[in-house]
C-alpha cells in the first residue's frame, strides 16, 4: 500500500511537470517601462518661437502612462512619460499634437497618432517595440511612420505699401486752380477798367 501512494505520488509530480513545462516562458515579475519618442521639425527659417502640447492617452484598457502631456520646442526631441508592462501584448494609445500658439505656428500633417506598443517575452526580459501611424487612416492601410510633428510659422500678410494721400493732393490741386482762376478774373477786369476810362477820357 505504502508503494502505492509513493507511485501516485511520483506520477502526480510528473505530471505537474509536463503541465507547467508547456506555459509560456516568461517571469510575471518581470517588467519593462516604456517612453514613447516624440521629435518636432520645421522646415522654415526662422524656426518658430513656440512649442507643440503632446496629449497621450491610453485605449481599450493598457496601461496609463505615468502622465498624459509633453512640450516639446521646434527643431527638438523628448519622450512621453514612462508605461510600465508586466505581461506581452499589443497595447494602444492616442497621441495628439497642438500648437501652444496657433497665431504664430501651425501643425502642418499628421497630428492625431496611433501607437502601437508590441510587448514581447524575450530571452530573459519582457521587449516592447514602438510603432506608430496615422489615427484616421483606414485599418489595415496605415503606415508606419516615426513619430514625428511639423511645425511651422504662420504666414503673416504682408504690410500694405505706403500710398499717398490722394485726397489731400486733389484738394490742393483744386486750390491751385482757384487761385489761378481768380487772379486772371482779376486781371482781366483791371484791363476792361483801364480800356474803358481811356475811351472816356
Amino acid at each position: 500500500m505504502k508503494n502505492k501512494l509513493i507511485s501516485w505520488i511520483g506520477i502526480g509530480a510528473a505530471c505537474v511537470m509536463m503541465l507547467w513545462g508547456s506555459v509560456p516562458a516568461y517571469s510575471f515579475t518581470n517588467k519593462v517601462t516604456v517612453n514613447i519618442p516624440v521629435e518636432v521639425v520645421s522646415t522654415r527659417a526662422p524656426k518658430p518661437k513656440t512649442g507643440v502640447k503632446f496629449t497621450l492617452e491610453a485605449v481599450d484598457g493598457s496601461p496609463p502612462p505615468a502622465g498624459s502631456e509633453c512640450v516639446v520646442l521646434a527643431g527638438t526631441r523628448s519622450v512621453m512619460p514612462v508605461i510600465g508592462f508586466d505581461q506581452p501584448g499589443t497595447y494602444v494609445y492616442r497621441l495628439r499634437a497642438a500648437s501652444e500658439d496657433p497665431s504664430k505656428a501651425s501643425i502642418e500633417g499628421v497630428s492625431d497618432f496611433r501607437v502601437e506598443i508590441l510587448v514581447t517575452n524575450g530571452e530573459n526580459a519582457l521587449r516592447a517595440v514602438v510603432v506608430a501611424s496615422d489615427w484616421n487612416a483606414p485599418a489595415g492601410q496605415q503606415a508606419k511612420e516615426t513619430i514625428h510633428v511639423v511645425l511651422d510659422s504662420v504666414a503673416l500678410p504682408e504690410a500694405a505699401p505706403n500710398r499717398p494721400n490722394t485726397s489731400a493732393h486733389t484738394q490742393r490741386e483744386m486750390w491751385g486752380y482757384l487761385a489761378c482762376g481768380s487772379a486772371l478774373l482779376i486781371l482781366v477786369l483791371v484791363c476792361w477798367y483801364r480800356m474803358g476810362k481811356k475811351e472816356n477820357g
